[in-house]
């Protein structure tokens, strides 16, 4: 989908898993910056060691690492014009398996052709079908049914599907979860607003030999 005036075009997965199938797999801790600004916002324990410890269990999972990170040749120029210029470079943290081979990837945002991606459906999700859980795919929820004040399942909409639970979360990506609490009527006056997304931009230039990117 893309916003309104076409400036930002932000991927939504429409598969078991979500984002996490059709992302880059770049692993980034949350900022301190950032932590104090949502800790001043009201959000509890953000810039504590707790947070810290909840974020090393999630990579630990993920195999978040940068061993599985190699550089290519325009990364390698990129990396050559930082050092002339005195900047610093690190490789990228990403949840991919050490098995993950180089010739291959370049088709992230459309999956991982090799498997090595270690999305929640690689991960949490194949922890879940483990411990006896069952997912419904191919269908859509369209909005939350509610009973006395709390939400208490999820309706299919055009396909009749009605999922009754006594604890619901909503995990429909920073798209779509809003649009579900918005056409269900609930989640307070922040909704569908707020959104900050990181934009990413292409550099190309003429070299002297080809260069993949």
């Amino acid at each position: 989908m893309w916003s309104e005036h076409g400036e930002m075009g932000p991927l939504a997965g429409s598969t078991l898993g979500g984002g996490t199938v059709v992302n880059s797999m770049v692993g980034l801790r949350t900022p301190m910056e950032v932590r104090k600004a949502w800790a001043r916002m009201g959000v509890e324990e953000i810039e504590t060691p707790a947070f810290d410890a909840a974020t090393d269990r999630v990579w630990e999972r993920l195999n978040v690492n940068t061993e599985a990170t190699h550089r290519n040749l325009n990364t390698e120029r990129m990396v050559g014009a930082l050092s002339d210029l005195g900047y610093s470079h690190e490789r990228i943290a990403r949840n991919a398996s050490l098995d993950d081979d180089p010739r291959f990837c370049g088709y992230c945002n459309n999956a991982c052709q090799q498997g090595c991606k270690q999305s929640t459906r690689k991960t949490y999700l194949e922890d879940a079908a483990a411990a006896g859980a069952r997912f419904l795919v191919d269908c859509c929820v369209d909005r939350l049914l509610t009973s006395e004040g709390r939400v208490a399942g999820g309706d299919g909409g055009s396909t009749r599907v009605e999922v009754r639970a006594p604890a619901v979360v909503l995990a429909a990506g920073a798209m779509e979860s809003p649009a579900i609490l918005l056409r269900t009527g609930v989640g307070g006056p922040a909704v569908g607003r707020h959104l900050q997304l990181h934009s990413a931009w292409i550099l190309n230039g003429v070299y002297e030999v080809p260069i993949e990117s």
